[in-house]
């Protein structure tokens, strides 16, 4: 199947009326209104928000998807109801995925933090640091389906920051993939080989698509992260990332990559090719940076010294059920301030103050 196609299909399958960044239980429930799939009441959060679960599929090969693990992290929700749509159709691909997979999907695991648009759940646990402990309602029921289904394969669904560069490059992360690690040597074994073919071919795709914007999430092992927990059980789970691509901050462009990202990766598993040289390859993938900040000011004088630069970074915040974007120094060096996805050069023009500058910045990427 080529990239062009599946890009197609991202865009006439995508859930017009879900956009933006926050994204939670309401606007989840009217798309089941007028679906089709089967979905049941499940489970519940801590303040008692439903954990909507949907069930499709009539093959042999057992797919479980989850999204919004981190509440504030909803690109990937955007892009797997976009996914929801297309299983639906009659496209030739939708039906044969239909036929060859079984699919159980948890599009928002965690209710309350999506509603108050806040990475951990109403009890400020960061569900994705509690696998191994299990202290919390959803990620105890994430555990259940886990042992209930026994998937053949799990995709963990997440967004990441602006911060993150393609390895070294100058371009964002714009979608980044990881096959964790079991062990704190991170060593290779046939889970981790499958999740890494996954990862291969699906980085190939979007490279059709978006060059060189692609990364390669760092492996670091930590079994309460669910990747790192799942791939010690010998249940290979693919991280997606959803990024940064260039103006697009409400990452409407980025969901149809997740789009993309799901079926080339249910693709491959289908496929059930295996590259002679699996781990070179994925090696190849960029490994992601921290390069960049939202904007970068260049060659200013402050308060009568010259400045090389100043870095700043978008604080998000829910106001009247809307995300808006704080503009705020980065003081606290997110990043190494290499690249700005808007670069400002004042040749060295003079500001009495910070507060001067930010008036200016403002004015200027607004």
């Amino acid at each position: 199947m080529k990239s062009a196609d599946l890009y197609a299909y991202a865009q006439r399958y995508k859930q017009k009326n879900i956009t933006g960044r926050y994204v939670h239980n309401k606007h989840l429930e009217e798309y089941l209104e007028q679906s089709s799939l089967y979905c049941e009441k499940a489970a519940y959060s801590v303040e008692n928000r439903v954990i909507y679960t949907l069930t499709f599929g009539i093959g042999n090969t057992k797919i479980l998807m989850w999204s919004q693990m981190h509440g504030n992290e909803s690109t990937t929700t955007k892009g797997l109801i976009d996914f929801l749509n297309f299983i639906q159709s009659e496209e030739d691909l939708a039906q044969e995925i239909w036929q060859q997979f079984q699919f159980v999907v948890v599009p928002i695991l965690n209710p309350d933090g999506a509603f108050n648009y806040t990475r951990v759940n109403a009890n400020e646990v960061d569900l994705n640091r509690d696998a191994f402990q299990q202290t919390q309602p959803e990620m105890r029921y994430l555990q259940q389906l886990i042992r209930d289904f026994q998937p053949d394969f799990c995709f963990n669904l997440h967004d990441q920051r602006t911060i993150f560069s393609a390895g070294n490059s100058a371009n964002p992360a714009t979608l980044s993939l990881l096959a964790p690690a079991y062990n704190p040597e991170r060593e290779i074994n046939n889970t981790r080989k499958k999740t890494m073919q996954v990862a291969i071919y699906i980085a190939t795709t979007l490279n059709e698509i978006i060059p060189n914007q692609i990364g390669r999430y760092d492996d670091g092992f930590n079994k309460n992260c669910i990747g790192d927990y799942l791939t010690t059980k010998n249940i290979p789970t693919l991280l997606i990332e959803a990024g940064h691509f260039p103006n697009d901050y409400q990452r409407e462009k980025t969901r149809l990559l997740v789009f993309v990202s799901i079926v080339s990766g249910l693709i491959t598993i289908l496929d059930k090719n295996e590259d002679v040289d699996i781990v070179e390859k994925y090696e190849q993938i960029p490994e992601n940076k921290k390069l960049f900040n939202d904007v970068l000011v260049k060659q200013l004088k402050l308060s009568g010294q010259k400045i090389a630069k100043i870095a700043y970074q978008y604080q998000e915040k829910l106001e009247e059920e809307e995300v808006v974007f704080d503009l705020q120094k980065d003081v606290n060096h997110s990043s190494e301030g290499q690249y700005g996805h808007i670069e400002l050069d004042f040749a060295y023009r003079t500001f009495a103050d910070e507060n001067e500058l930010l008036k200016e910045v403002l004015s200027r990427v607004k």
